[in-house]
C-alpha cells in the first residue's frame, strides 16, 4: 500500500496491475507455500518483472560491491565496444514469451 492510501496496482499501468493480480492468485494457491509453478511461464515473467519495477521504484538506497561495480563497468565497456549487439527490452521480451 502506498503512503496516499492506494493500492499500488490501482495507479500503475495494466501491466502492473495484471501483476497484482497474479501475485494474489500465487498467494491464494497455498498458504503454507507459495506455488508459483502454477502460473503459466508468461504469468511468472510478468510477476518478475512487475517485482522488480517495485524494486526500481523504491527510494532505499543499496550499495554496490567491488565486484558488482567491476561487472557493471566491463558490461557498459562492451556495450560502448559493440552497441549493436543489445537488443530493446521490448524486443526481448516479445521474443521471450512467444518461444
Amino acid at each position: 500500500m502506498r503512503s496516499d492510501g492506494k493500492e499500488r496496482s490501482e495507479v500503475s499501468d495494466g501491466n502492473r496491475t495484471c501483476g497484482a493480480r497474479l501475485a494474489r492468485e500465487a498467494l491464494s494457491m497455498s498458504k503454507a507455500r507459495l506455488d508459483f509453478r502454477r502460473l503459466t511461464v508468461a504469468e511468472r515473467i510478468q510477476l518478475a518483472q512487475d517485482l522488480w519495477d517495485s524494486v526500481a521504484e523504491s527510494e532505499e538506497v543499496f550499495e554496490l560491491t567491488d565486484a558488482q561495480r567491476a561487472e557493471l563497468d566491463r558490461r557498459l565497456a562492451a556495450h560502448g565496444n559493440d552497441p549493436s549487439a543489445a537488443i530493446p527490452w521490448e524486443v526481448f521480451r516479445k521474443e521471450l514469451l512467444e518461444g
